[in-house]
């Protein structure tokens, strides 16, 4: 897509501007034309798991800046139980990258599978800040739901189920969660009752109960 220049701002000089383009297209770009990133999905395919996270960690010593890679390898440790290794990655990518939307997202929903379910929670929150209105608001929502309820926070919990219906009434996902939350705060027979309007409806899929 060929880009519309626009009025120049005062105070930005012509390398400043390049050197952002350059960033920008950095962040882009996808570590997959790196031969050692695609050993490594292959070997992870065959569940080859150590020698895969062999050729990650070769990729990632090439390019220790590469927020895709940083957050792939993250995952690939997370899945072999080796959180400590991975909240290091995820610590590198939070603070180099804390302007970015779509990698704060990523970045919450690893921080997840260590568990470190507080710094998730901020990754999430900070990637809404930085796009008030992603096309995947539900999902993020979601998952501060589930998070907030593993940290006994209904009070959030509940704030962004509420979130999610404002916007998606018939969102059988949060209707099954609103059930969940009603069940911890003792609420049993309406926790019941939003559960079974979320199984007799036709229009939600099965896996969601």
């Amino acid at each position: 897509m060929a880009h519309r220049p626009g009025k120049k701002k005062p105070g930005k000089s012509p390398a400043a501007n390049q050197r952002r383009r350059a960033e920008a297209k950095r962040l882009q770009q996808s570590p997959a034309a790196d031969v050692r990133v695609e050993k490594a999905h292959a070997l992870w395919k065959l569940q080859r798991f150590e020698e895969a996270i062999e050729y990650y960690e070769r990729a990632l010593a090439r390019d220790r800046q590469n927020p895709i890679l940083l957050v792939d390898v993250a995952r690939a440790y997370a899945y072999r139980f080796r959180f400590a290794e991975a909240e290091e990655l995820l610590d590198l990518a939070h603070s180099l990258y804390a302007k970015n939307a779509n990698l704060q997202r990523l970045m919450g929903e690893s921080y997840m599978m260590v568990q470190q379910f507080d710094r998730a929670i901020e990754c999430l929150l900070r990637s809404l800040e930085l796009d008030a209105a992603p096309r995947e608001r539900a999902a993020i929502a979601l998952d501060l739901v589930r998070m907030y309820e593993r940290l006994h926070d209904l009070e959030n919990a509940r704030k962004w189920i509420d979130d999610v219906l404002a916007a998606e009434p018939d969102n059988c996902q949060a209707r099954y969660e609103l059930g969940n939350l009603e069940r911890r705060a003792g609420d049993s027979a309406t926790a019941e009752s939003h559960w079974r309007t979320v199984v007799e409806d036709p229009n939600c899929p099965r896996g969601v109960a």
